[in-house]
């Protein structure tokens, strides 16, 4: 008998464990990256956290404010909380919406993990 098409292991997994899973690896390599790598990738960084408040706001969050410009050895906690709030809303949203901006979320957070 012929196995049946190997399925992705993370298509098995929930969405916010998804979520979770990078917002741990990007945060813990951000924590651990020299100043001087930081500054070089800190407009990616930058970048993916204005996506990741446009994913929060989709979901109904009031947070569509600028961000504020943090010194690169801040980053890390910046993708933090915003990553919190992201979640936070989704589980409030309850929504359609929520799984969606979960996926956009962790695809700009695996993005930026192979960026830096």
């Amino acid at each position: 008998m012929m196995p049946g098409p190997q399925v992705d292991q993370l298509d098995r997994i929930h969405p916010f464990d998804r979520f979770d899973t990078e917002v741990h690896r990007v945060c813990d390599r951000l924590a651990h990256l020299p100043i001087a790598r930081l500054d070089a990738v800190a407009d990616t960084v930058r970048h993916a956290c204005a996506g990741l408040l446009a994913c929060t706001a989709e979901l109904g969050d009031p947070a569509p404010i600028p961000l504020p410009g943090l010194r690169p050895d801040a980053l890390a906690d910046q993708v933090t909380v915003l990553c919190a709030d992201l979640r936070t809303a989704a589980q409030r949203a309850a929504t359609q919406t929520a799984p969606a901006a979960l996926e956009t979320a962790t695809a700009l957070l695996v993005q930026l993990r192979r960026s830096i």
